[in-house]
């Protein structure tokens, strides 16, 4: 009796112990990924946010310089000629003020980050945004002409030089696509 207990028991750790071991995740964020779903008026991340952290900081996103720690998929309402709702992640660095952010699509309550409708909304879901500076260099969205566009302060233009040395701000683009 007792060998049929070590055995059940045996097979049981077995069949369970191996669905615990998880499986590693590479990102190719040039493609097509599923990040969250929302469920009843909540946000559902569906990624493994390190792999994706990770992806990003081996792509020429960041440099060593501007290493994200921190992923967030957020809600925001838009400033300027209209208030739209958006959806977006957020990746940011504990060591300065950086800040890396993209538009994701919303699917029917599916959050997508994606390139599919390059031609018709390439300025609004197809790239990446990056704010480097003083504590104000923040991403901030405005609705203006009909779509939605970043800026790094909370005016949707450029600065003057001389406010531009009192607060220094960097805003940059990138697209990153499939080869």
């Amino acid at each position: 009796m007792k060998t049929i207990g070590l055995f059940l028991l045996f097979a049981v750790s077995f069949i369970t112990g191996g669905n615990n071991v998880p499986a590693a995740v590479d990102y190719d964020i040039a493609k097509k990924i599923d990040i969250a779903i929302i469920e009843k008026g909540n946000i559902k991340v569906l990624i493994d946010e390190k792999a994706f952290i990770e992806a990003v900081n081996n792509s020429s996103l960041v440099t060593k310089e501007n290493r994200v720690h921190t992923f967030s998929v957020l809600k925001g309402i838009s400033q300027g000629e209209a208030e739209k709702e958006f959806y977006y992640i957020l990746l940011s660095s504990k060591e300065k003020n950086f800040n890396l952010v993209r538009v994701l699509y919303n699917r029917n309550g599916k959050l997508v980050m994606d390139q599919d409708d390059f031609e018709k909304e390439y300025y609004t879901y197809s790239y990446f945004v990056s704010c480097e500076g003083v504590d104000g260099c923040t991403p901030q969205m405005f609705y203006t002409d009909s779509q939605l566009m970043w800026s790094c302060s909370d005016k949707p233009v450029c600065v003057s030089p001389e406010e531009a040395k009192k607060n220094p701000c960097t805003k940059s683009t990138s697209l990153i696509t499939e080869d």
